[in-house]
């Protein structure tokens, strides 16, 4: 196997990448821990390279990106939910109403993505968001984990707990 990487010495915007996400033209987007998101390609003889990097980022770290019928959107610790729009070679911030840190976030398999903020989880539908299960202020910020299982089940990690929910 040929493995290549890139660092910050080839212009990774951070030493510390929280997330990947495939996009659509074959790209994949990381999110930091300080610094943003960086766009890394690979070029024909199969090494990498970054593509583009976001600069002046102020929304905290990035705990999420998803890729949603063609839409991103990077879930962040500072600003919440934002949406990511390329445009003419720029990738432009619009903010959702999803304005409060997230600390996880889960695109489950209907398109749907699930934030695990404040004192809730929330189900973000892009136009608004839908409370759905009430958390205590110590367990939203002890909220770790966000998965869907094949089932369509939702499950959640909690401090030393490990919560199901039945059906979404």
């Amino acid at each position: 196997k040929n493995i290549t990487a890139v660092t910050t010495r080839h212009g990774l915007h951070d030493n510390l990448t929280t997330c990947l996400c495939a996009l659509p033209d074959g790209t994949i987007m990381a999110g930091h821990q300080d610094k943003g998101f960086s766009v890394i390609g690979m070029d024909a003889s199969k090494h990498l390279y970054v593509k583009k990097a976001h600069f002046n980022w102020n929304f905290g770290e990035v705990t999420g990106i998803h890729n949603i019928q063609q839409q991103i959107f990077l879930s962040t610790s500072d600003s919440g939910l934002l949406q990511c729009i390329y445009s003419n070679g720029q990738y432009l911030l619009k903010p959702t109403d999803a304005n409060t840190g997230v600390g996880k976030s889960l695109a489950d398999s209907s398109g749907l993505l699930w934030l695990a903020n404040g004192h809730q989880l929330q189900l973000s539908t892009f136009a608004h968001l839908k409370k759905r299960m009430p958390l205590t202020s110590s367990d939203a910020n002890a909220n770790h984990a966000v998965l869907e299982d094949s089932n369509g089940r939702l499950w959640y990690a909690l401090r030393n707990q490990i919560h199901a929910v039945a059906t979404i």
